[in-house]
């Protein structure tokens, strides 16, 4: 049985199918505090970050897993409040007057009980990481693993075999316990499986429109996606496109 750090969850007032029941904020440590993700700018989500670090002085650093706004939007905010930095990764576009430390890939972040180390996984975004607690085996994924179903690859930042790369990674990584963007925490490495097999599938089951010379996006999404939620239709297109691409280029990447 592993033993964590603290780590203290808020889930901001965001909820959509997009986003599950809202954006997962993480506060680590007891002293010197990491913030993972503040989420949107959303005042009362925000104020309930500041009411648990209590002393602003304590807040080190606040983290951002990639630029999307339901996880960035409400950086600027509370890094006026706690005058803390904003860590992302070098390639992130930032508000030039916000101060801000550009990561690296396998960057570490020390806390007061714990370290985290920076992973560039890009495929839902160019610049997206994942923070890894090294002493624990617990992994902070960002949206590349959500806690239920699967996340976006809309292409041109959104990239499929980034996506699988990424996740081969941290699978031979063994990470142990999920704490992700969206949805619940639950066992790492069952998810990540879960989602090398499903991309293996939607993979096939576009191949095989193509063989039947289905090949507009639109039309393949309404035979592979059964049941979808019509505000789901987008992002499905832009899953479909990411394969299409990968297909296109023939590019190959399942182990």
């Amino acid at each position: 049985m592993i033993s964590l750090p603290s780590i203290k969850t808020l889930t901001a007032p965001n909820p959509s199918p997009m986003t599950l029941s809202g954006t997962n904020t993480y506060i680590l440590g007891e002293k010197d505090l990491i913030i993972i993700d503040p989420g949107p700018l959303i005042e009362s989500h925000l104020k309930k970050i500041l009411e648990i670090i209590q002393e602003k002085e304590k807040v080190k650093l606040i983290l951002l897993t990639h630029h999307h706004l339901d996880h960035s939007e409400g950086a600027e905010w509370l890094s006026e409040k706690t005058e803390a930095p904003v860590g992302a990764y070098k390639n992130l576009k930032l508000n030039p007057n916000l101060e801000w430390v550009k990561l690296g890939d396998q960057d570490l972040l020390k806390g007061d009980s714990f370290t985290l180390q920076v992973l560039h996984t890009p495929g839902h975004t160019s610049d997206h990481i994942c923070l890894f607690l090294t002493e624990t085996q617990a992994l902070f994924s960002g949206d590349l693993i959500l806690g239920e179903g699967s996340t976006t690859l809309n292409p041109p930042d959104g990239n499929l075999k980034d996506y699988m790369e990424s996740l081969y990674f941290l699978k031979d990584l063994n990470p142990e316990v999920l704490f992700p963007g969206h949805g619940p925490s639950g066992n790492a490495g069952k998810r990540i499986q879960e989602l090398i097999q499903h991309r293996k599938q939607r993979h096939q089951e576009i191949l095989d429109c193509l063989q039947k010379g289905i090949t507009e996006p639109e039309e393949i999404v309404q035979i592979v996606y059964k049941n979808l939620n019509p505000s789901l239709l987008g992002p499905a297109v832009g899953n479909v496109k990411a394969h299409l691409d990968t297909i296109q280029h023939g590019e190959k990447f399942f182990k």
